[in-house]
């Protein structure tokens, strides 16, 4: 029977990171993550970990939605579906350089406000002569969003211990401004959001870096080995600082390789009892698939996890159809089973009957033959004294008629006895018929029950298929992943090709004003 349950449990292991989120129960998240995890990689899920993301992309736009976002600035009717409004005033502002806006409009000022600032900071960064005199401002955005999660056993941790969560948040705040002096930047702002499913960090940082690296922030990140290289970072972007293995021209001698800003989180170990988790590569070394691997950012996840959880909900219901119709035919081939089971043993009792029937005519036959025994032994003196009383025949014709009569019916009692013997062979051989016959229709049923044996293991081959078609689709779909990962890397190639070649167009027309200028610098000249 459990095998007819296989594409149930095949489906919740494909999909059950969907229905863990759609859900929101912890419990039921990892129960059925669990199914989905070969147990090599278990661990890792198990594990309390930290990671760190810089967003490098504009996932919300315009960019005061950011602080809009994080400071929770939405009003009623703009308040999205996944956030909890009862539980928003759990949420905590870490750290806030300056005033932070309180309204949208305010939001909208905000950043505005620090836009004019970063560009007079690069202004004074020229005349300082910390950057180059013809060197523009190329700075799109003016603040560097991140974010700061936890494992489901980091959360379950934290949630347990509240003591062990305040400290994680107080060095939490330690640790993005060490971030901030070793980028040479100022942390705008850091707040924990606990109004939504799984509790995280946000903070905003500058986007220009246009102070001196801290050494001792380095030193404390664990990037100690990297200071003496990071010496030209002023006046450039913040996220330019980090480098992620996609420029063509390789690592550049400014830049921080992305995963040490995950190496990064090592700074709480010591402090909270767990750092960064398992490096992408060694999970799916272990055997976790790639879907689970890769970074989906909160917005794609809003966006896709309804769609994706309609698909499975709709291929969970055509599964429980299937399997309800396996059931119902397994149910029908139970009862046929049993009602076989019936007749085999109505059978049974018929020829333990027939058999019983039979020991009896053979026991009456016994007894005839003893019978004719006897009277063919009977017979037999009979005739001895025929010939005795021969000699006797003369001397009275009345005792011989009377001894001839005797042996008529003798003679008619073995007659009788000779044609009950002959019915009782005869009624012996009509059983050995029918018990013949009942032999076969035994055959025949158990025929038929392996037949149905057989359909039973057909149908089970058959659910088989069925996985290795699920599988196949869940392969096609990770191939359609990695295409549009690397559709998405070409994207960002041609985005950098066409900046630099915007900033060779610009160089040029300087170039130009400036052979203008000096033409008409002589030819003014000349005139006087």
């Amino acid at each position: 029977m459990s095998s007819l349950f296989s594409p149930f449990f095949t489906f919740h292991c494909l999909f059950s990171p969907f229905f863990a989120f759609y859900y929101q129960n912890e419990k039921l998240a990892k129960t059925l993550y669990l199914l989905d995890t070969p147990s090599a990689c278990r661990e890792i899920l198990l594990m309390e970990s930290l990671s760190i993301r810089i967003i490098t992309k504009r996932e919300r736009k315009p960019i005061s939605l950011t602080p809009i976002h994080d400071l929770r600035l939405y009003t009623p009717e703009s308040l999205p579906d996944y956030i909890n409004p009862e539980k928003t005033h759990l949420n905590r502002i870490l750290f806030a350089y300056g005033k932070l806006p309180r309204t949208k409009e305010e939001a909208k000022e905000w950043v505005k406000a620090l836009e004019e600032e970063n560009k007079q900071i690069f202004k004074r960064l020229k005349e300082e002569g910390a950057i180059p005199k013809n060197q523009g401002y190329k700075i799109s955005s003016p603040i560097v969003e991140g974010i700061l999660t936890l494992s489901h056993e980091a959360q379950r941790k934290l949630r347990e211990d509240n003591t062990l969560f305040n400290k994680f948040l107080e060095y939490a705040t330690e640790y993005l401004q060490l971030l901030a002096r070793a980028l040479g930047t100022d942390l705008l702002y850091a707040v924990v959001h606990l109004d939504e499913y799984a509790p995280h960090l946000h903070f905003t940082l500058r986007s220009i870096s246009y102070k001196d690296p801290d050494p001792e922030a380095f030193k404390r990140l664990g990037w100690g080995d990297l200071f003496p290289s990071l010496s030209r970072t002023k006046g450039k972007s913040v996220i330019s600082l980090f480098y992620s293995g996609k420029f063509k021209d390789g690592k550049r001698d400014y830049q921080i390789p992305i995963e040490r800003l995950q190496d990064s989180l090592e700074f709480f170990r010591p402090r909270i009892g767990f750092g960064r988790g398992v490096r992408k590569k060694e999970r799916m070394a272990r055997g976790e698939p790639y879907w689970k691997v890769v970074y989906r950012s909160v917005k794609q996840l809003h966006e896709d996890l309804p769609k994706e959880i309609k698909l499975a909900e709709e291929r969970l219901s055509e599964l429980y159809r299937q399997i309800g119709e396996l059931e119902r035919r397994y149910d029908e081939l139970m009862e046929e089973i049993q009602e076989l089971e019936k007749k085999k043993a109505q059978l049974s009792q018929e020829v333990k009957a027939v058999e019983k029937r039979w020991e009896e005519a053979t026991a009456k036959v016994n007894e005839l033959e003893k019978e004719k025994v006897i009277l063919e032994r009977e017979v037999l003196i009979t005739q001895m004294k025929i010939k005795i009383f021969e000699h006797d025949l003369q001397i009275t014709e009345e005792r011989l008629k009377e001894l001839n009569e005797e042996v008529r019916k003798y003679e008619t009692m073995i007659q009788d006895r000779k044609r009950e013997y002959e019915e009782a062979r005869k009624k012996r051989e009509e059983l050995s018929k029918e018990i013949e016959r009942l032999k076969k229709v035994k055959d025949e049923l158990e025929r038929q029950t392996k037949a149905k044996e057989k359909e039973l293991l057909e149908l089970s081959e058959q659910l088989r298929e069925a996985q290795k078609l699920a599988e196949k689709v869940k392969e096609n779909e990770l191939k359609l992943l990695v295409e549009l990962q690397k559709a998405l890397e070409e994207n960002e190639r041609l985005k950098e090709e066409n900046l630099r070649l915007k900033n060779r167009i610009a160089k040029l027309e300087t170039e130009n004003e400036e052979l203008k200028r000096e033409l008409y610098g002589r030819d003014y000249g000349l005139g006087r």
